[in-house]
């Protein structure tokens, strides 16, 4: 019969017994006593004989005093492992994302859509014309579509070419025909399914299908870069709730149901150096070197960490994860691990986690290298440890001017742990996956996307200020366009028409839209027209005729379209003498005056200036001499805008004078003299300004050449050329702004002229 507190009668003998001054259940009024350090604070004293003695063979724990572990040296060579000098965007995407296996894919598509249609020849692939064999470039325009796909969210793939005001996206029929793309999804295949050896036989694999790039996609993030000394062990899950006999459920978890990863990542930058697919309970791993008594998890994690060894690497790991054979074997090839551990963990005492404590109190154990901490939050928080010493954090509490004292291992694994959920957590917003039954096609667009984010960690740390979207958007721009281009050939035509392979070439062809620049060109798209001119192949594209004979830009005239027919124009103007000749020459020459007088008339013009490309670099510049640079640049363009003012008899925001008569007449006839004077003398003042700003430019010129000389001297430098470029490239940017700017002022200040506004006056026709 159970007692009123819920208790039966061996409950009743455990409360007499700790009850009874000499039973090994007692307290002791010692424990609940404070030392003078938080460390000493224990719910056992050393002395204490009612403690239980541990059993023979059993690991023995002691209180620390002063405890710090002996720590080696951090000997890893992290960072890229790559030369990225005069990297693009999707340069460092194509590492990963390479011409290898955008072939593989292509081939094993290819050879599934042709088993398929042999053994379907009634399905709608099997069709004339249902099936023409996909080339690299088009896999690469889908691959450009599908993660495009994470950026705009709707409802279903054909949403995305649907004529609907309220889904339409132009793009989507312009780079690909709907009916391609969705064959190109329905044939994506990565290996082939006749060589796939039987269940059964040893060799089966259940990843067979995406062994391929897995393979290649691990080879390729451990070949790139190289972690920091913290790393972290954590597993991704790819939601799926389709049949999958490896399938798992992790509550949480966004998905809670799809197929685990395990992963080894860097801790600062999410950076995913390793990673593992989850094939179910019965597969065993067997990792070198593995000692035999980790465990299962013990040996993934020792194969996730395996090319981390011997070098002072820092482990941080979750309950799941821990254990003091994977801790102690770890440390013996000099890394170290810290993690969580739950209460009940084989090796770890049991009474003095029993014991309640205080909330924020702490209290510690050691065993020979392993640090055991417990901490009492709102619940107790235990930690397992030899990375750590016997120290404590001062740590404010969120929403307060209060602090409290935490170990460090929970400060450091609070700060390192999160390198998994780091890149899941930049992902997820722009998730590209789509519904399907097939498990491997999803695990595909997410390996894809951890190499996205993978490229954008080499991108940063080579320098790049952007963040992860306009990485993303520079990728997909050249993925979707520029690729297909410098392929030569388009994928679709208009109407959703498929262009055939060979008919996309220089001079004339028989379409009436042989590429995507003829179809902006009619259709008026303004900005995938400037997209497509920025293409390296686009001075080919803008000569290419259709079956009437027209180009890109006497298509864009005869449509109406004066706007687009400027910027295919614009390709054909020179631009700064920076684009054309390499620093080097041009550190030697100085600025070649006479070639930027071909700039001037469509700079203070009305057409629309086209920026070019840049290539971005990753060490800074010399400061000193771009200094100088942008100084001269400016004070010379500064010259030819007030020449130009002149010339054009009209005058700057700024530099009018605008004083109206003091007295009471103010007629038409009046001001319209009155303004006429304020006009000469306005440029009269701007002729001073200009004879001014020439003495300034002289200066300038003389302190160029100054600099240019010491630069020249540092020629011997092994890191001089990445200094060059990156000169280059910043000056590029800063003449295209400048320019830009000043077009805009110029076209500004010449419509108030011809709009009649320069001066706030009366109305024209009033008398007072």
């Amino acid at each position: 019969m159970m007692s009123p507190q819920g208790g039966g009668g061996g409950a009743r003998r455990r409360r007499r017994r700790q009850a009874e001054p000499g039973s090994p259940h007692a307290r002791d009024p010692v424990a609940s006593t404070s030392t003078s350090s938080p460390w000493t604070r224990t719910s056992f004293p050393a002395h204490q004989p009612s403690a239980p003695e541990p059993p023979s063979g059993e690991r023995v724990w002691c209180i620390p005093v002063d405890y710090q572990p002996a720590i080696p040296e951090f000997v890893g060579n992290p960072g890229i492992q790559i030369p990225t000098v005069g990297f693009t965007e999707i340069d460092y995407f194509s590492f990963f994302f390479s011409n290898p296996l955008v072939n593989l894919i292509v081939e094993q598509m290819n050879l599934y859509a042709q088993q398929f249609v042999a053994q379907h020849p009634g399905s709608f692939l099997a069709k004339p014309g249902g099936w023409t064999p996909v080339s690299a470039a088009e896999m690469r325009t889908f691959w450009g579509l599908v993660l495009h796909m994470g950026l705009v969210k709707k409802p279903s793939a054909r949403h995305y070419w649907s004529g609907d005001v309220i889904y339409k996206t132009p793009l989507y029929s312009m780079a690909m025909a709907r009916t391609l793309f969705e064959a190109i999804r329905k044939c994506l295949h990565y290996a082939n399914n006749a060589a796939c050896p039987p269940r059964g036989d040893p060799a089966y694999d259940r990843l067979y299908k995406i062994r391929p790039i897995i393979d290649h996609f691990g080879a390729a993030f451990a070949q790139a870069y190289v972690p920091g000394r913290e790393v972290a062990v954590d597993e991704s899950l790819v939601a799926f709730k389709g049949r999958l006999i490896f399938r798992q459920y992790i509550p949480s978890k966004r998905a809670r149901y799809g197929v685990k990863l395990y992963k080894i990542c860097e801790s600062t930058s999410g950076y995913t150096y390793k990673f593992r697919v989850y094939k179910g309970r019965d597969s065993r791993i067997q990792p070198p070197e593995c000692p035999p008594t980790l465990g299962v998890i013990g040996e993934l994690v020792w194969d996730l960490v395996h090319p981390l060894l011997d070098k002072g690497y820092h482990l941080y790991v979750d309950n799941f994860y821990t254990s003091i054979p994977l801790f102690q074997a770890l440390s013996t090839r000099s890394t170290f691990a810290c993690g969580t551990v739950r209460k009940n963990h084989r090796g770890l005492p049991t009474h003095p986690l029993q014991v309640p404590i205080p909330r924020g109190e702490t209290r510690a154990l050691t065993s020979d290298n392993l640090l055991l901490v417990r901490y009492k939050d709102k619940r107790d928080v235990l930690m397992l440890t030899t990375i750590h010493g016997n120290g404590i954090t001062p740590v404010s509490v969120r929403g307060t001017a209060a602090t409290v004292l935490k170990p460090n291992c929970i400060v450091d694994c609070n700060r390192y742990f999160g390198g998994v959920d780091l890149s899941d957590q930049v992902l997820t917003p722009y998730n590209a996956m789509r519904k399907t039954r097939a498990w491997y096609k999803k695990v595909a667009v997410y390996l894809v996307q951890v190499a996205l984010y993978n490229a954008f960690v080499l991108c940063r740390c080579a320098g790049s200020t952007e963040t992860f979207l306009q990485f993303y958007e520079a990728v997909l721009k050249d993925l979707i366009f520029s690729d297909r281009e410098r392929a030569g050939r388009s994928t679709s035509g208009i109407g959703g028409a498929r262009v055939v392979p060979g008919q996309h070439f220089p001079g004339g062809s028989s379409e009436e839209i042989p590429t995507l620049l003829h179809c902006a060109a009619k259709l008026g798209f303004k900005e995938v027209a400037l997209l497509l001119m920025q293409s390296p192949s686009a001075d080919s594209i803008c000569r290419i005729t259709n079956k009437y004979g027209d180009d890109p830009a006497k298509m864009a005239e005869k449509y109406g379209h004066q706007d687009i027919q400027d910027i295919i124009n614009q390709l054909f103007v020179a631009f700064f003498t920076l684009l054309h000749f390499g620093l080097a020459g041009f550190l030697s020459a100085g600025v070649n005056q006479d070639q930027l007088l071909s700039e001037v008339n469509d700079v203070f013009s009305e057409k629309v200036l086209v920026q070019k490309k840049y290539i971005p670099t990753f060490k800074v510049a010399f400061r000193d001499l771009t200094k100088i640079f942008k100084e001269q640049t400016t004070s010379w363009w500064e010259v030819q805008c007030l020449e130009n003012y002149i010339k054009n008899k009209i005058v700057p925001r700024g530099l009018r004078i605008t004083l109206l008569p003091a007295n009471r007449c103010r007629s038409t006839s009046l001001m319209s003299k009155w303004e006429e004077e304020a006009t000469k003398s306005s440029l009269r003042l701007i002729h001073l300004l200009l004879e001014e700003e020439k003495i300034n430019l002289a200066k300038l010129d003389v302190k160029l050449k100054e600099h240019i000389e010491l630069t020249q001297k540092f020629k011997e430098e092994a890191d001089f050329s990445n200094k060059e470029l990156q000169l280059k490239n910043t000056l590029e940017k800063f003449v295209f702004h400048l320019k830009e700017r000043k077009h805009h002022q110029f076209n500004r200040d010449l419509q108030d002229f011809r709009d009649n506004r320069v001066y706030l006056t009366l109305e024209r026709g009033t008398t007072p």
